[in-house]
């Protein structure tokens, strides 16, 4: 796997980890966690508006950068975040070209990793034609957001913009697709808690694999045996910390931030409002584009014929994708946009895996490569549009951007008050109430 590792450097150092190279919008609020991590004490605290509140957030990923970075200043943080970057994307592609087998060389496997997208292009093209609907242009100009219902983000966007998602979801479903097929399944339900920390997303889609893995247990009566064994019961009394973090973001702030997490049904509180009818057919153009169309291919070509596992956990992926953008939660529908990673990895593994097993010159063949090369114009130009449309260590190369964008000074209160004044429900994501259990009796703060 010694060729993996210099595909993982290039990948980490174009996601903008460490701030070496340029970074997406979104690493203005991963440094200020990160910052807020080496700062302040753990766990963290905030004074807002007179009262104390705490950093209640999926910080996982920042631990371990934020711990050298105590010892050893913000500089070597962010020399430890690109390098356990590049770790979780050594792990995630070497699970990847474990799980395809050996079709082909792992390097070249990787690259399928890297360039794995949905139709993004043959959306944004027959979007409006096809339903009279305005181009989706966001600021940031990712091509992903085609459909304006939700995102299944290419694998590069996914790891730029929202790596604690994207690792955390790879890692885990590699982990569990070997448990699996291994045999391991006594393992499989423990992998689900240890996530958690990392992101609470990722075990929401985690949860529908598992349980297809698990389906024959279920059917000979031993379910109970694999989710009461020993590492399952483990990792879930290690991981009780963990929900009571997370229980306080649910208590009752001591201040009216003006503003609430979005919440809905796609049809009555969509992301942009296009209209019913337009909302549903964007909806299910949506389905057939982003992994419909790949997800048939591999049905029909047959590779999985002799692996009713893999075809389990492709079903049962594909279910769960079809069903995420329909319930919105965030902004940007956040759910559908992280909880999706480990469904997309399974599709992506046996798209992979159909393409190399599926004949020379047949029709299925043929399709499978166009759906790869279309799907890749989406992370080339989500690569290009980071280079040439953001900030490289606090430079001025976009409006709202400064010296401090990149360095210790703008924890997560201070960009509430600054970049995100604007969209007082910004906090609401990072805070939680210290009058909880957590704080009161398992973190200790005075």
């Amino acid at each position: 796997m010694a060729s993996i590792l210099p595909i993982a450097i290039g990948l980490a150092l174009i996601t903008g980890a460490g701030g070496y190279l340029p970074q997406a919008w979104d690493w203005l609020k991963h440094n200020a966690v990160l910052r807020d991590l080496l700062v302040e004490s753990w766990p963290v605290t905030y004074e807002v508006g007179g009262s104390e509140v705490g950093l209640v957030y999926y910080v996982g990923h920042y631990l371990p950068a934020a711990a050298i970075g105590k010892a050893l200043g913000w500089e070597a943080a962010n020399a430890a975040m690109l390098a356990w970057t590049t770790i979780g994307i050594a792990l995630a592609i070497s699970w990847f070209v474990t799980h395809v087998g050996p079709v082909a060389k792992p390097a070249f496997i990787a690259m399928f990793f890297m360039v794995f997208s949905g139709l993004d292009a043959v959306g944004r093209a027959l979007l409006g034609p096809l339903l009279s609907m305005p181009d989706v242009v966001l600021p940031s100009g990712q091509l992903d957001w085609w459909a304006g219902v939700a995102l299944y983000p290419a694998n590069v966007t996914s790891v730029m913009w929202g790596p604690q998602h994207a690792l955390a979801g790879w890692v885990a479903t590699g982990l569990v697709l070997y448990a699996a097929r291994s045999g391991y399944t006594r393992w499989v339900v423990a992998i689900v808690p240890m996530v958690a920390i990392f992101s609470p997303f990722v075990v929401v889609g985690l949860l529908p694999i598992v349980g297809a893995a698990l389906v024959r247990k279920a059917r000979s009566g031993s379910w109970r045996e694999q989710l009461l064994s020993g590492p399952a019961l483990l990792a879930g009394f290690a991981c009780l910390p963990v929900l009571a973090f997370f229980i306080a973001a649910t208590a009752d702030l001591p201040f009216d931030v003006g503003g609430g997490i979005e919440m809905g049904f796609i049809v009555s509180n969509p992301i942009f409002d296009f209209g019913m009818p337009r909302v549903v057919a964007s909806y299910l153009l949506f389905v057939v584009l982003e992994f419909g169309v790949l997800g048939a291919l591999i049905f029909r070509g047959g590779s999985l014929r002799s692996e009713p596992l893999m075809r389990r956990l492709l079903l049962a992926s594909i279910l769960m994708l079809t069903a995420l953008p329909l319930l919105r939660y965030g902004q940007w529908s956040d759910l559908a946009m992280r909880a999706s990673g480990p469904g997309l990895f399974v599709l992506a593994v046996c798209g992979v895996r159909a393409l190399f097993c599926s004949p020379r010159r047949s029709p299925v063949r043929l399709l499978l490569i166009a759906v790869f090369v279309l799907g890749a114009v989406t992370p080339m130009t989500e690569i290009a549009r980071a280079v040439t449309d953001h900030h490289v260590r606090g430079s001025v190369v976009r409006e709202h951007f400064d010296s401090g964008d990149v360095d210790a000074t703008s924890g997560i209160v201070e960009l509430s008050r600054t970049h995100y004044r604007d969209t007082p429900r910004f906090l609401v994501q990072y805070v939680g109430s210290v009058d909880t259990f957590f704080y009161e009796h398992v973190s200790a703060v005075d």
